[in-house]
């Protein structure tokens, strides 16, 4: 997912998150109803552009409607979280480290046989020192570090 940006009226950005996620959830729930003999593994991820563990987005509901899925990053250090670092050039553009692309897996995913490892970033891949570089120029794929998750059946992934 890639969800409604921080730029703009925050109440309103929270609510077309929120109302982006209502509709996912809604839509994963009528995949579940429809088969109830069967079992799915979930696995929801993207930019959404909120980090609850941020100062800023405490009071954000944005993330609400993911509650019953497990939030990989949820209570790790920034330092190990950090998926979209402050970007320079631009003084409206300057925000402490945040953890916007977030990983939730549905609980199934976390007991046997399925074993999911935590979630991991991969911190290069971006420019920063310059806003206005374009992705290709200077080795710039994104604004964000790419992120990650290991999901196997049986042993747990290796370390």
């Amino acid at each position: 997912v890639h969800l409604k940006s921080n730029f703009g009226d925050p109440q309103r950005n929270q609510r077309l998150r929120q109302r982006a996620l209502d509709i996912l959830v809604t839509d994963a729930r009528n995949v579940l109803r429809t088969s109830p003999s069967r079992e799915y593994e979930i696995l929801i991820m993207g930019d959404m552009n909120v980090d609850p563990d941020n100062e800023q987005f405490a009071q954000d509901a944005s993330l609400s409607p993911l509650s019953e899925y497990i939030d990989l990053w949820r209570g790790r250090p920034i330092d190990e979280r950090t998926t979209c670092p402050s970007r320079m050039g631009d003084p409206e553009l300057l925000f402490p480290p945040a953890c916007f692309d977030r990983i939730f897996v549905s609980t199934n995913l976390t007991v046997s046989p399925w074993v999911s490892s935590q979630a991991y970033v991969l911190q290069e891949g971006t420019w920063t020192n310059d806003v206005h570089v374009l992705p290709g120029d200077n080795d710039h794929v994104s604004d964000h570090y790419p992120v990650f998750v290991d999901i196997t059946i049986g042993d747990s992934p290796q370390e």
